[in-house]
């Protein structure tokens, strides 16, 4: 990861420093290239090109002057330019800023008449380690010439090149001509079999591998469109990354170290501590379903061995306060039914009685069945001793026995709208006698005391696995304060002692006892007007 990071922040550098160079030297040859062209229309030098023979000694010298020093101004406009001049045909010599105005012939023109003389007429020429900018004008009759330095071109690609195994030139598309004065020959000779693909990709920037004599060099180049030229950089990536392989051969050491003193320390952590607290963990999961006593049965001579005795104690307590605990909540839970039991309003066997003695003196012996019936079946229900848990639909069905002889005991003025048991809650299993003190606690505090007709409706639900019986009455003596204070006595937590159990408490303990603190029986305002109440049981 060291070596490639390093590899990739060197060659986004290059790339950057490479794309600078190559642009800073773009911008200032076409700015040279651009003064080059702008002296052919120089209006002295069209007059002493067109108006030569017929202008007289002084007005040629003057004119001729006026180019020399155009010619200067291009010489010193930049670094790279160290002679600057122009040949004029029908004026039969050639300014420069070397060998000023010189007749012909002399030994510079002699060179660039060499060079114009070729076909086709080159625009940048280089050779014999000079290196020229040609402009022509009138069929040639005008010819202007730049020379640049090669030592200044060279000094300055030599910054892109900073490593000992590092190179850079300057050179046209047929590598007929390089610039450089770092370079290795078969290194080059790789670049320039190599250099069309990447030529051919059309963009000006790209960088390759390159593989020469076992070596590995990364190859970066970049266009000069004012010369036409291309920017080649290629440095050995083992400068790079060499003196990573010494940390390369150690990291690989300390690895086969370290992995041999894991896998020692990884056996003896198995031996030790894993073999133990698996045998351990087995032991957990077989009490778990039912709480059995097992021995933990270590015997080993270890830190171990006062885990496990520890743990044969801690089992053996936990069963007991399980054992004592169970019992406890049955012993409770009877209790609790049992009181309920016990609860049952004598005044309402009474009523019942004198109900019958009454539908006996007026002849009414259909009534006198059916309420002789219904109290039979109903005092079967609550005192039996059967299981503690009934099917919802008898329960239901105990619970509408009672709402049929409160009907007669009211005269059916007390209006009772039931509906029937859904089938997917017939299946339920219930514990006993939790339905009928919600529908007595209606009719007692409710309609007790006052002779008006009134309203009892049931609503029943039964979705993912969360049932709800909702009894709700009309009744008018519910008061603000005496319904804050049924909350706050059914908020009691199942552990809470009362001295006063009634029936909505007992079912609401009995109910949380069983299914949690989630489940039980909860009280409001009813939209009918008086006391809803809520009998909730939640499976898990």
């Amino acid at each position: 990861m060291g070596m490639n990071f390093i590899r990739q922040k060197d060659e986004e550098t290059r790339t950057y420093n490479l794309r600078f160079y190559a642009s800073q030297l773009n911008e200032q040859l076409y700015f040279i290239r651009n003064l080059q062209r702008q002296l052919l229309t120089d209006s002295d030098l069209q007059k002493l090109a067109f108006r030569s023979g017929s202008l007289d000694l002084y007005d040629e010298f003057r004119l001729a002057s006026s180019v020399s020093e155009r010619l200067a101004t291009i010489r010193n406009s930049n670094e790279y330019v160290i002679n600057a001049g122009v040949w004029v045909k029908s004026y039969n010599k050639s300014i420069s800023t070397s060998q000023g105005i010189s007749a012909l012939p002399n030994e510079e023109w002699s060179t660039i008449e060499s060079i114009v003389g070729l076909t086709p007429r080159p625009l940048i020429y280089y050779g014999e380690n000079r290196l020229f900018f040609l402009e022509y004008s009138n069929n040639a009759s005008i010819v202007s010439y730049l020379e640049l330095s090669i030592p200044k071109l060279q000094s300055t690609l030599n910054r892109l090149a900073p490593y000992p195994g590092s190179g850079v030139l300057l050179t046209n598309s047929r590598f007929e001509g390089l610039i450089s004065d770092r370079f290795d020959e078969k290194i080059v000779a790789a670049i320039r079999d190599q250099a069309n693909a990447h030529d051919s990709s059309g963009s000006e920037t790209d960088s390759w591998l390159l593989r020469v004599d076992g070596g590995q060099y990364r190859v970066s180049l970049n266009l000069v469109p004012a010369m036409g030229w291309t920017i080649y950089t290629y440095v050995d990536e083992n400068e790079l990354t060499g003196f990573l392989k010494k940390y390369s051969i150690w990291f690989i050491v300390l690895s086969v170290v370290s992995g041999i003193v894991i896998i020692a320390f990884a056996f003896s952590v198995n031996r030790m501590i894993h073999r133990p607290l698996r045998k351990l963990i087995r032991v957990f999961n077989k009490m778990e379903p039912d709480h059995v006593r097992l021995p933990s049965g270590g015997k080993e001579e270890s830190e171990f061995d006062y885990l496990y005795r520890g743990f044969d104690k801690m089992v053996e307590r936990l069963n007991k306060s399980i054992r004592e605990n169970y019992e406890d909540k049955l012993a409770l839970q009877n209790s609790e039914l049992k009181q309920l039991q016990s609860q049952i309003n004598p005044h309402f066997l009474y009523n019942s009685f004198y109900n019958i003695y009454r539908f006996c003196k007026i002849g009414d012996y259909d009534h006198v069945a059916i309420l002789t019936q219904k109290l039979a079946s109903y005092y079967q229900a609550i005192t039996r001793n059967g299981k503690d848990e009934v099917p919802l639909d008898k329960e239901y069905r105990h619970a509408m026995d009672y709402c049929e002889i409160q009907a007669i005991r009211f005269s059916n003025r007390i209006r009772v709208s039931a509906p029937e048991v859904p089938e997917s809650c017939k299946s339920l299993t219930v514990p006993r006698l939790i339905i009928q003190p919600l529908i007595e606690n209606a009719f007692e505090h409710a309609f007790e005391s006052v002779a008006r007709p009134g309203h009892i409706r049931l609503t029943m639900t039964y979705e993912d696995r969360r049932f709800t019986l909702c009894v709700e009455d009309d009744g008018t003596g519910l008061t603000v304060e005496s319904l804050a204070e049924l909350q706050r006595r059914l908020g009691y937590p199942v552990t809470g002692k009362n001295t006063e159990t009634t029936g909505l408490i007992n079912v609401c303990r009995r109910i949380r006892l069983k299914y949690g603190e989630n489940s039980g029986v909860f009280v409001s305002r009813s939209e009918l007007g008086g006391l809803r109440t809520e009998l909730v049981i939640l499976w898990s």
